[in-house]
């Protein structure tokens, strides 16, 4: 692995994992507090509730994903040209 490719590793992939995680959790703790809400009068089961949120997740993932790898990549070029390494 060269130099450049691990400081790209560094510069872009741990804060799209990072803005990944943090986004989902959120997405998620929404998701489910949703889902709670309109089944309060139907009395679902917790495990149908997880499985929902665990959908609602994946495809949540389509837009969070891409967007957090753009925002890395942002961030990782502003750092570029801020230290003048981006010539």
């Amino acid at each position: 692995m060269t130099v450049l490719d691990r400081h790209l590793l560094r510069m872009v992939l741990l804060p799209t994992v990072i803005g990944t995680v943090l986004t989902l959790l959120v997405y998620s703790a929404f998701a489910l507090a949703s889902l709670l809400r309109d089944s309060a009068l139907a009395a679902a089961p917790i495990s149908t509730l997880m499985l929902l949120v665990g959908v609602r997740d994946l495809i949540a993932l389509q837009v969070i994903l891409p967007s957090a790898f753009f925002l890395s990549m942002i961030m990782a070029q502003g750092a570029w040209h801020r230290d003048r390494e981006a010539y």
